[in-house]
This record gives structure tokens, C-alpha cells and sequence, in this order.
């Protein structure tokens, strides 16, 4: 039977936070956990990532050069590395910018789940812009959105290319594509799993 742990995530060192909780299936490999992160956190995916424990072990994607001592990624599940409630690990994502999330293990061996294999449960504020250059340059782009008839917001709306709300979450539209990340990751991802039926 396929049991879930539901998580929190934060982003560290900004205020007010950024935050999520989610449920994925305990055998998850740290992999496909970061695709999963990246989903729920609205990144783009762009960068590399590692993910780190409190034994000292750090995963990530092997290095072409192999001239790093992180382990596989893809060769590990979650179950084996978290094993009771309140576990704490950290993922870190974009090695330039370098953007710190804590995960916490809220429950686990949960067993009586009815919803989407994997899903986002609640969040809070909506991710930063992607390569905007850290906590300090997005609390730097946080002040120009501040002032909307500024030089510095035209600057930056510019170079975005987009409209951003830092205080925006749609949780269904996460949930919307963490259901079609299942879907077209299924063989490789779930191909053990039946797919909790939506009644």
C-alpha cells in the first residue's frame, strides 16, 4: 500500500514568509522531489540544485566531470532518509543566487489519502523572480515594485517581462500542474502506483 508524507517548505531569510505544505508518496526519489519543488514553488527549473541533511550527506544530480562527492539524486527515495515527524533537511536551488528552503516532515505513513498523489496543501506569497539575484536583489525589486512611477520599476518591469504580485498563490493553478507533471512523468516517476481515482 502506498503510503504519503506531507511537508512544509520555506524560503529562508525572507520576510514575510514564503511558504507551502504539500503530500507526495513516501517513495519519491530526491529527483523527481525537486521537480515537484520546483512546481510548487513557482521556479523555473534553470538551475542546479542539492539537497542536504543533517547526517552531512548532500545529494544532487551527478556532475558531468564527476569531480563532486554529492550523492545521486535519482537514486534515493525520501522514505529512506526521513524517518519520523519533525525531520528537517534543506534544499538549496540556484547555486549563484542561492536560494535556502528548510523542509520539515509534518506527518508521515499517511494512509488514508484521498487526493492527487502529489499536492499542494496551502502556501502563502508567491516565489521570486527567477535569476533576480538573490535576497538582496529581491528585496531590491520588492522596494521598486514600491513605486510604480519609478525609473527603477520601468527597469525592472522591463526585465521581467511579466506582472508580479509577491503577495500571490493559486493553489489550483499549482495543483493543475503538479496533475499534469504526473501525468507526463508517470513511467518514470509512479509506474508502481495506482493513481488515487478522483470520485
Amino acid at each position: 500500500m502506498t503510503k504519503y508524507i506531507e511537508l512544509s517548505i520555506k524560503l529562508l531569510d525572507i520576510q514575510p514568509e514564503i511558504t507551502r505544505t504539500f503530500v507526495v508518496p513516501d517513495f519519491i526519489t530526491l529527483d523527481r522531489l525537486h521537480d515537484v519543488l520546483q512546481i510548487i514553488m513557482g521556479w523555473e527549473g534553470r538551475h542546479l540544485y542539492a539537497f542536504e541533511f543533517k547526517n552531512g550527506q548532500v545529494y544532487s544530480e551527478p556532475f558531468e566531470d564527476d569531480s563532486s562527492d554529492h550523492l545521486h539524486a535519482g537514486e534515493v527515495r525520501l522514505s529512506e532518509l526521513v524517518k519520523r515527524r519533525g525531520t528537517v533537511f534543506i534544499y538549496n536551488y540556484d547555486f549563484g543566487d542561492d536560494w535556502w528552503h528548510e523542509l520539515k516532515v509534518l506527518d508521515m505513513n499517511i494512509k488514508e489519502y484521498h487526493g492527487q498523489s502529489i499536492m499542494a496543501l496551502s502556501g502563502s506569497r508567491a516565489c521570486p523572480p527567477e535569476d533576480v539575484g538573490g535576497i538582496w536583489g529581491y528585496n531590491e525589486f520588492c522596494e521598486a515594485l514600491k513605486k510604480p512611477r519609478s525609473q527603477q520599476y520601468r527597469e525592472k518591469m522591463e526585465w521581467l517581462g511579466y506582472k508580479y504580485d509577491p503577495e500571490a498563490f493559486d493553489i489550483n493553478k499549482v495543483n493543475g500542474k503538479l496533475a499534469y507533471y504526473i501525468l507526463w512523468t508517470r513511467p518514470r516517476l509512479l509506474p508502481w502506483i495506482d493513481i488515487v481515482k478522483e470520485d
